[in-house]
């Protein structure tokens, strides 16, 4: 199972790639968040093995440290819905 987070800035754009994984099994997801404190309070007890990123979320680069300190896959999100489900698979 891929434990999988996605730091998206609009929850549309979230629920869509949501929307993709949340019938595959092989993916446990996060529900939205919508600021980097929770993905901080997220990542003391859980352990992710794949995060998506927003290009434009305002707290991108804390949440870029943090993942690449605890060695998560990042896969960045430009706005390519069909890249970046395809990325993800």
């Amino acid at each position: 199972m891929i434990n999988l987070i996605c730091c998206i800035k609009s929850l549309e754009s979230f629920s869509r790639i949501y929307n993709t994984f949340k019938e595959d099994n092989n993916f446990e997801l996060e529900d939205f968040i919508e600021d980097f404190e929770k993905v901080q309070e997220n990542i003391t007890v859980k352990q992710y093995d794949l995060a998506v990123i927003d290009e434009k979320l305002p707290w991108k680069d804390s949440a870029l440290d943090l993942f690449n300190k605890k060695d998560i896959k990042i896969i960045i999100f430009k706005g390519d819905f069909r890249k970046t489900t395809g990325d993800i698979y």
